[in-house]
């Protein structure tokens, strides 16, 4: 399916061939770095303006973040609660070495994930990694064999990796500690008022150390409201200013108005599942 023509189709026929073609894209360029693949995929998911909503934000806004440590914030809205991660972006290696260092970014230190897991925390959401590869990878389910797109507890990662008694990080020993994009979509179905599967996939990566908010944070209620009053000649970009990141834009003024649950956040999407039921 034309990735462009989704509007019409449900969340998961939306999601499962965005995922697929980031794992086409990185078979055809591996090479494509997390920053260009995290771009393309908020783009395509925001181009569903029915039930997904995103906004980027100009990273020159905070200069003292790096860009290594930007993250993304995603939100779940279901009638049953709703649930946000803080998602940092990486792309799986063949080599361990190289994905261990990007677990203990930066030098060894690790200092990247523990500020993920502590904002995370700190706003009430979710640490999560999320890992970009062509694949294909052996998984009972059917999506990690197609699937670019996998997401992962930060706090498991840690605890397996590069904790005192560690697993060997390859591919294949990653991917089996994540689930596929596509699945919080396309793995079951629910009724109206049930929770999601998206919830469900949550749940189950965060056993121990569950956000569910009964009503959506404040901010993000507003962003729903502001981000439909966007015209798409204002959609911002990574790094070039344009109107959507103006001093007087819509865009600028939200960050500026909540700043403090948007801090190291480049962009922001919520799916907004209470008028999905299958999803």
């Amino acid at each position: 399916m034309n990735v462009t023509e989704i509007g019409k189709n449900s969340l998961c026929d939306v999601m499962e061939p965005i995922s697929r073609e980031i794992a086409q894209w990185l078979s055809h360029q591996p090479k494509a770095g997390e920053e260009s693949l995290t771009d393309w995929l908020l783009y395509q998911t925001g181009l569903h303006a029915g039930a997904i909503s995103t906004m980027q934000f100009n990273k020159r806004v905070e200069g003292g973040v790096t860009g290594a440590d930007w993250q993304w914030q995603a939100w779940f809205l279901t009638d049953a609660g709703c649930e946000g991660l803080r998602i940092q972006a990486k792309k799986l290696d063949s080599n361990p070495k190289a994905n261990v260092g990007g677990l203990s970014y930066p030098k060894g230190t690790g200092n990247q994930m523990t500020m993920l897991i502590n904002d995370a925390r700190r706003h009430k959401m979710h640490p999560v990694y999320a890992y970009y590869s062509s694949g294909p990878h052996a998984a009972p389910c059917k999506y990690k064999e197609t699937d670019g797109v996998f997401l992962g507890s930060a706090i498991d990662l840690q605890k397996t990796f590069l904790g005192s008694s560690t697993t060997l990080a390859t591919a294949g020993a990653i991917v089996q500690r994540t689930n596929t994009l596509s699945c919080m979509f396309c793995c079951g179905s629910s009724s109206r008022g049930s929770r999601s599967p998206a919830l469900r996939m949550i749940a189950g990566m965060f056993p121990g150390e569950r956000y569910v908010h009964s009503v959506p944070p404040r901010y993000v209620t507003a962003f729903l409201e502001q981000v439909r009053r966007i015209e798409p000649s204002q959609a911002p970009s990574r790094d070039a200013e344009l109107p959507g990141e103006t001093e007087n834009s819509i865009v600028a003024e939200f960050r500026k108005r909540h700043r403090l649950k948007l801090v190291r956040t480049f962009a922001m999407t919520v799916f907004d599942l209470r008028e999905q039921p299958n999803s």
